[in-house]
């Protein structure tokens, strides 16, 4: 019938946040945060396991700080970064028993 209907459902903060240098995540998986995070950073993160990419993930960082990012992470979700490969740093879950 011609009609356009107009929405926003972006948050500004989050759109602009590139612009001071800051990537947020709000109820984010964490596959599509760590998607993110790898457009800007020189160390990618990988994901290493499937049952891990639906976790939800919020927050502000800094871009290309996948060191930061991956501490984060470690300190609130089942998740290990481990260093080990040079170059990347792999997302794994934290072992049955082990928090």
């Amino acid at each position: 019938d011609g009609r356009v209907t107009v929405r926003q459902d972006n948050d500004p903060e989050v759109e602009l946040a590139w612009r001071q240098g800051k990537v947020v995540f709000r109820d984010e998986s964490l596959g599509e945060a760590v998607r993110r995070i790898n457009r800007y950073s020189l160390v990618p993160l990988q994901i290493t396991d499937p049952a891990l990419l639906s976790l939800k993930v919020s927050g502000m960082f800094e871009v290309g700080d996948t060191h930061a990012f991956s501490e984060a992470v470690q300190a609130y979700l089942p998740v290990y970064a481990d260093y080990s490969q040079p170059g990347l740093v792999q997302l794994k879950p934290v072992p049955a028993g082990a928090r």
